[in-house]
C-alpha cells in the first residue's frame, strides 16, 4: 500500500510498500476499525488514494521483474551496487526489539488510525483528504 507520494522535480518520493496487486475491498476490511462502511464501499474510497503496480502497468509484471528493475534503477542513480544477503545478528536483534516494544502493542500499532476499545472508533487516516467524505458516506 502506498501511504504517501511526494512529487519533486519531475520525480516522486514514495513512502510505504509498493504492491504488485491489491484488492481494495479486502485491504479496507483489514484496516477498518469503525465498521461504518461495507468492505466494497470502503474499498472503492480507498482505491481513490492508493495504487498498485498492475493497476497502471502497460504490460504484465512479475515480482522478479519489478525487483530487478528497482535494483537496476537504484544502482544507476545512486552509483552503488546492491549485494544479496541476509540480515546481520544486530539487525535481527533490532527487529525482535521493535516487534516486542512497538508492533505487539495495540496502542502503538493503532495510533493515528483508531482509538482503542471503549473509545469512539474513527476511520483510518489512510484516506488522507478523503476522510471527511468517508464519514459523510458512513452516515448515509
Amino acid at each position: 500500500m502506498i501511504r504517501r507520494i511526494e512529487r519533486r522535480d519531475g520525480a516522486f518520493l514514495q513512502h510505504g510498500s509498493i504492491p504488485l496487486e491489491l484488492d481494495p475491498a479486502r485491504l479496507f476490511a483489514a484496516l477498518d476499525t469503525s465498521g461504518r462502511l461495507s468492505a466494497e464501499r470502503g474499498g472503492a474510497l480507498l482505491a481513490r488514494s492508493v495504487g498498485w503496480l498492475k493497476r497502471w502497468a502497460p504490460q504484465p509484471l512479475s515480482i522478479d521483474a519489478v525487483e530487478e528493475r528497482l535494483i537496476d534503477v537504484f544502482s544507476r542513480h545512486l552509483g552503488a551496487g546492491f549485494v544479496a544477503g541476509g540480515l546481520s545478528a544486530a539487525e535481527l536483534e533490532r527487529a525482535a526489539d521493535l516487534a516486542s516494544a512497538r508492533y505487539a502493542d495495540p496502542a502503538w500499532t493503532l495510533r493515528g488510525i483508531a482509538r482503542l476499545p471503549g473509545d469512539e472508533a474513527v476511520l483510518p487516516v489512510i484516506f488522507d483528504g478523503q476522510q471527511q467524505d468517508c464519514q459523510k458516506e458512513a452516515q448515509r
